[in-house]
């Protein structure tokens, strides 16, 4: 079992990396940004994963509801998609996907959620 700290590093470098693929998604297209959506969804996994982890539990008392890490991830994850091209045409602007995606992010590391602060 994994301590609440590396739990929190761990989360922590996985939403670094979100943040840099959502920044390279919203200047990419085509096969580049199919490729970039799957790393992405697959980053959002191991996030999950973490949210199910001992962290909530770890320093012996709920440190993150895991609700809202589920309701962020699905915001990051509709975003990822319309700026993948996926969502077919939703008429939302790349923009507004790149910006909610990112605020989607800075949700997940709030103390709503994994309670990592500001992005370093």
């Amino acid at each position: 079992m994994l301590e609440a700290e590396e739990l929190r590093q761990q989360a922590a470098a996985t939403l670094d990396a979100l943040d840099a693929l959502v920044h390279a998604l919203a200047r990419a297209g085509g096969v580049d940004a199919l490729t970039l959506y799957a790393t992405a969804r697959a980053l959002m996994g191991d996030l999950r994963r973490i949210s199910r982890d001992d962290i909530a539990w770890a320093d012996g008392r709920v440190t993150h509801p895991t609700a809202n890490v589920s309701q962020y991830l699905g915001e990051l994850r509709r975003s990822v998609r319309g700026l993948a091209g996926l969502n077919g045409d939703d008429g939302v602007a790349r923009g507004n996907h790149t910006t909610w995606a990112l605020s989607a992010i800075r949700k997940l590391r709030s103390e709503h959620a994994f309670g990592l602060g500001s992005h370093a």
